[in-house]
């Protein structure tokens, strides 16, 4: 049998307090905004698929009376037996990782085994979109359904969102509006007072590369969403952009795996121009010629920022979402955030 760092993890803290995020976007923000909430009364360590080991969080005092978030992927869940946490949150699943998993089944089996598990004391929160999948369903415990209206505590207006009536100036966007619903759910849960987290959260910064503005003029603002690499996160920015007047010019590609772009042609109304490179570009251009959107491929990242045209009798807004991972030709989307923005600030410089 094979187990995964997770499980072996529980079985050697098996009385921890231990919080499991998990979903396909979303899952590292979320980590991070409950640290942020939490981190107000009590000691949290965290780690995961964030980036940091499990066993560097090794405690002699086996964490008695401490809390652990892990960020949970769907390959430390998968091989998982008897781990479950004390709270599990579940951002939202969409398909993905479909190069590593059988099919979606597959995926979303490892991305919820864990709830067959947790016991009736145990608490589930959710994101309404998933209330009819038959793990949710048939867990008998404690269970919390984020929906997406406002409420008194948190609202959401033309993408900026208000804590209290407080704007919270470095998180936008309808995603990190649910992001930090569900935040606030385990908040709850652990009695924060809602008054004490006002300015942790006003302050919060989403970690870089998610759709993260990194030049902004009279004629050009530029973001930098490296981090999507998925066609759900691709949809998120763009659906970010949906009202706004500006010459919106799009560039996206990477890594080429089970990925149907046919779903793109509904979210092509307002661009100007689409920029594809990456070893999928011809995927993505078969599409965009069918639905008669003006584009251009190319090879590289680089090769794409130096030709790429910017009116400057308009404003433009150049969004980098390249919806797929970046491992065609960058070690990670790290990486390929920091080439993007040494190309295009270069760019902008030279304009």
């Amino acid at each position: 049998m094979i187990i995964s760092d997770l499980e072996l993890f529980y079985i050697l803290y098996p009385n921890s307090k231990i919080i499991g995020v998990t979903g396909t976007n979303g899952k590292t923000t979320t980590v991070l905004l409950i640290k942020t909430i939490l981190d107000t009364l009590y000691k949290v360590h965290l780690g995961g698929n964030i980036g940091i080991p499990l066993f560097d969080l090794m405690s002699e005092v086996n964490f008695e009376n401490e809390i652990i978030l892990i960020e949970c992927s769907s390959y430390m869940l998968k091989d998982t037996y008897l781990f479950h946490p004390n709270i599990f949150l579940v951002t939202n699943i969409y398909p993905n990782h479909l190069d590593h998993h059988l099919n979606f089944k597959d995926y979303v089996e490892a991305k919820l085994k864990t709830i067959k598990r947790m016991k009736n004391n145990d608490i589930l929160i959710y994101h309404h979109d998933l209330k009819d999948y038959q793990q949710i369903t048939e867990f008998q415990g404690n269970k919390q359904e984020v929906d997406d209206k406002n409420n008194r505590v948190l609202e959401i207006k033309n993408n900026d969102i208000f804590y209290q009536g407080h704007l919270l100036k470095y998180l936008k966007g309808y995603h990190n509006f649910i992001n930090l619903k569900l935040a606030l759910e385990v908040g709850k849960e652990f009695k924060i007072n809602l008054d004490s987290i006002i300015d942790n959260l006003v302050n919060f910064k989403a970690p870089s590369f998610r759709l993260e503005k990194i030049f902004d003029s009279d004629k050009v603002k530029i973001y930098n969403d490296s981090k999507s690499t998925n066609f759900l996160s691709l949809i998120r920015s763009l659906e970010f952009f949906k009202d706004d007047k500006s010459s919106i010019h799009l560039i996206l590609g990477g890594l080429k795996r089970k990925e149907d772009w046919y779903e793109l042609k509904n979210y092509l109304c307002n661009l100007k121009c689409v920029y594809v490179y990456g070893e999928n570009r011809y995927a993505i251009k078969k599409v965009l010629d069918e639905n008669k959107q003006k584009n251009f491929i190319f090879e590289t990242l680089e090769e794409t920022i130096n030709v790429l045209q910017i009116n400057n009798n308009e404003t433009n807004i150049i969004l980098f979402s390249p919806g797929a991972p970046s491992t065609d030709q960058y070690k990670n989307y790290i990486e390929r955030g920091i080439k993007f923005n040494e190309y295009i600030l270069k760019k902008v410089r030279l304009i």
